[in-house]
């Protein structure tokens, strides 16, 4: 996430992973307030320790209609929509591309392809 951050042209709108905390701790390392982001949960799922991040809790693994309008409004308001969910992700009408960088290298290679391309 830090590293895509610094590519021109790429904006961060939404990360998905399993582990909140390992995406948490991300966050406070790039000194990304609370109030920038918003966590999309499964019920009863993420218990952090910080209560003034906003939650969107998602019963049954269902994303209706009004969660999809909520999503996609506090995205449109720069929120950085942190899921544990990856189908949040297809939801969101700005997402152009989904990026699956599970490590560094991964990166550094969309960067080396993102400057040939451009």
């Amino acid at each position: 996430m830090s590293h895509i951050r610094e590519l021109d042209g790429m904006q961060v709108l939404a990360v998905a992973n399993r582990n909140i905390g390992r995406i948490a701790g991300t966050i406070k390392e790039l000194d990304i307030g609370y109030d920038e982001i918003v966590l999309v949960e499964s019920k009863n799922k993420i218990n952090l320790e910080d209560n003034n991040i906003s939650t969107i809790t998602i019963e049954d693994s269902r994303l209706d209609i009004n969660i999809r309008k909520k999503l996609n409004q506090l995205a449109g308001e720069d929120k950085l929509i942190v899921a544990d969910d990856l189908a949040v992700l297809f939801v969101l009408d700005d997402v152009d591309v989904i990026v699956d960088a599970t490590g560094v290298h991964v990166v550094q290679h969309l960067s080396n392809l993102y400057t040939l391309l451009f």
